[in-house]
């Protein structure tokens, strides 16, 4: 059987014909710094569904204004956008605009490093000798995604490392969930975040008595069966 697919070809207006009402907007006070975009009548409606509607409960007519206002910013080629880093009080203007609700401040400079206006990787003040950091080599083990992402960040900085896996693909938790359902399901139920890595200085948190891990819930999601042998994957 033959098919034939036709391809419609997508130009910028109708690219932004199809955008999400609340992304354009924020766009807008991204290339624009005019912060009339945060206020009504232009203000998304507060929608809990997981998938929220793109026209964001804003008017026809908004919405049309909206559009307008992005396709015009391609009107002499492509803009640079008048906020380099909104910083985090117009950082969390926006969030809580987007979303209709009051989002706490500590996202705010989260966000920024999520989207890339601060940087993110560990930076020396005052890098050491080359000699002093050759001393200072570090031993990965386990090639997961955040342990490559480490070595990749040890590297920037001229640190040298090892990374060792003891089974045959690098992929870590992921390999072995797809290699042992049994190791999925335990997997699975890690708390949301307990996987992520931040490579730069710690951020302000809300103090908290209770333990992340228990000793029985760390037993219970490690792998039981040991390592016959180890291969080092990656050297700096």
């Amino acid at each position: 059987m033959n098919i034939e697919l036709s391809r419609k070809p997508v130009d910028l207006s109708s690219a932004i014909a199809e955008g999400d009402i609340r992304v354009l907007l924020m766009v807008l006070v991204h290339m624009t710094g005019d912060e009339k975009w945060l206020e009504p009548p232009y203000k998304p409606k507060r929608d809990v569904r997981l998938i929220p509607d793109p026209d964001a409960g804003v008017p026809k007519q908004i919405q049309d204004e909206i559009r307008a206002a992005v396709l015009n910013l391609f009107a002499n080629g492509t803009p640079k956008p008048v906020i380099t880093d909104p910083g985090d009080e117009l950082m969390l203007r926006m969030m809580r605009a987007t979303l209709g609700e009051n989002v706490a401040p500590e996202y705010a400079p989260l966000m920024r490093e999520e989207m890339g206006f601060i940087p993110r990787d560990a930076r020396w003040r005052k890098r050491p000798a080359d000699a002093v950091l050759a001393q200072q080599h570090v031993l990965i083990v386990g090639a997961g995604v955040c342990a490559i992402a480490l070595g990749v960040a040890l590297g920037r900085l001229g640190i040298p490392y090892t990374i060792v896996e003891m089974n045959d693909e690098i992929g870590g938790t992921w390999y072995t969930c797809v290699s042992t359902p049994s190791s999925s399901h335990r997997a699975g139920m890690r708390p949301g975040g307990a996987g992520s890595r931040r490579s730069g200085p710690p951020m302000a948190r809300r103090p908290s008595n209770r333990p992340l891990w228990s000793a029985r819930s760390a037993s219970s999601t490690t792998p039981r069966r040991r390592a016959s042998r180890v291969t080092r994957i990656s050297k700096a």
